[in-house]
Order: C-alpha cells, then sequence, then structure tokens
C-alpha cells in the first residue's frame, strides 16, 4: 500500500489529492496526528487524505481543511443519523462509515493534543490549540460511544 501510495504521490498525476479508505490502514499502524509511513493520514470525509509527512506544527492547518470536509459530510447526513437500520444492509454499513469518520478524526485530534502537552510550559500559546483538540476529540467520541449505544453501529 505505502509503495501505491507514494508511487501515485510522486507522479503528480492526482492534482486534486490521494486519497485512500480509511478502512484500508489498521489503526495500530497510525501515529501521531494521523503519521503513517512517510505519510501524514489526514481525516477527509469519509476517507483519508494521504500528505507528505507533515511536522506537528503544520497539523493545525490539516486539521481546519478537515474539519471542513466533515463539516460537508454531516450536511449530507444530517436527515440519516439518528435512523436505525438494519445489519447488513448497505445503510448500515453507511451509517457506520459515517461515524467511523468521526471517531477517526477524534483519534487525530486526541494524539495530537498528547503530542503538544508536553510543550506547553515552553510554549503557552499551544494550550488553546491543546484544548480545543481535546474538546473536540472528547464531544466526538462522545458522540461516537452515543450512536453505538443507541443504534449499534461500528460493531
Amino acid at each position: 500500500m505505502t509503495r501505491f501510495v507514494a508511487a501515485n504521490l510522486e507522479s503528480k498525476a492526482f492534482p486534486g489529492g490521494v486519497y485512500i479508505d480509511m478502512q484500508s490502514v489498521r489503526e495500530t499502524d497510525i501515529e501521531v496526528g494521523g503519521g503513517w509511513h512517510n505519510f501524514t493520514l489526514v481525516p477527509w470525509g469519509l476517507v483519508y487524505r494521504v500528505v507528505p509527512r507533515a511536522e506537528l506544527k503544520h497539523l493545525p492547518n490539516w486539521h481546519e481543511k478537515s474539519h471542513n470536509m466533515v463539516q460537508r459530510v454531516d450536511v449530507l447526513m444530517e436527515k440519516h443519523v439518528s435512523a436505525t437500520f438494519p445489519r447488513g444492509s448497505w445503510e448500515f454499513a453507511a451509517i457506520s462509515v459515517y461515524h467511523d469518520m468521526h471517531y477517526q478524526l477524534a483519534l487525530n485530534h486526541l494524539t495530537y493534543a498528547l503530542a503538544i502537552s508536553s510543550k506547553l510550559k515552553s510554549n503557552p500559546p499551544l494550550l488553546v490549540r491543546y484544548v480545543n483538540s481535546l474538546m473536540d476529540s472528547s464531544k466526538r467520541l462522545w458522540d461516537v460511544v452515543e450512536a453505538v449505544k443507541k443504534r449499534g453501529t461500528l460493531r
């Protein structure tokens, strides 16, 4: 997979970016802030946008873009988020992927917050990013837990 992604990034054949399915990468292989081999996986709606490895200080720029993409999906899904669908149906799969999108974004923000936590004493302005990342991740994770409890998605 990494050779495939690297070849496509290097080819410049995809000026709009290279994207992979969130299910195509094991969560245990994803490092702080979306690091994956020589790349950064940016939650981009229902997929990851793959970019060259970003330094920690550049991740907030990607976070903003990531949030914009997630908001676009939220608008499309707002009528369906609270519905319950039968297991095994395509609707159940689609709503599970939707909640996984929020879960992946939450993990991305949580690992970023943990990574910058050691730098707070020497760089107090990071405190706002730290708190915002923790708040965003905790809200998203809570919403995912509630979805699982109410509708059984993500199991």
